[in-house]
């Protein structure tokens, strides 16, 4: 949840057109939600700018599958960074609106919007291996609202 939908709730609240209950429970897990194996800041993009990101490394599909769950339930945007193929599969099946960028291994959820930034980022490769870093990090700094060349 970022600035915005914490406004947008606040004003339905005053409005009428929620109840107190239902702000409570949408602001529930703020700032934090912990799964045991995971402590979710579903409060980052209203402290940091940027919202949560999930490496998917070294996860379990069950456990990064819960995580984006949880974390896209809150209408943040998300971004999921070294999903292998395999997991991306199961992953766009589980969010078929999500995009998956298999040269740098990310998934990018457009939940909610994300607020440009000025200015663009030259990214530079010193040969053919570094390709798939500069993919990511190409997906990374477009999903953060950064123009990219």
């Amino acid at each position: 949840m970022n600035r915005e939908a914490i406004k947008k709730l606040l004003e339905e609240i005053r409005a009428g057109e929620r109840s107190v209950a239902e702000g409570i429970d949408r602001l529930k897990h703020l700032p934090y939600e912990s799964l045991g194996f995971a402590t979710l800041d579903h409060h980052r993009s209203v402290r940091q700018g940027f919202p949560e990101a999930v490496f998917c490394e070294g996860k379990t599909e069950r456990q990064v599958l819960e995580i984006l769950e949880k974390m896209e339930a809150a209408h943040t945007p998300l971004l999921a960074t070294r999903a292998a193929p395999a997991l991306a599969v199961k992953i766009l099946e589980k969010f078929p609106n999500a995009e998956y960028r298999p040269l740098g291994r990310v998934v990018l959820f457009r939940s909610g919007s994300i607020q440009r930034r000025p200015g663009e980022i030259a990214l530079i490769t010193a040969g053919t291996a570094d390709v798939p870093v500069a993919e990511e990090a190409k997906g990374t700094a477009e999903f953060l609202g950064y123009r990219v060349a």
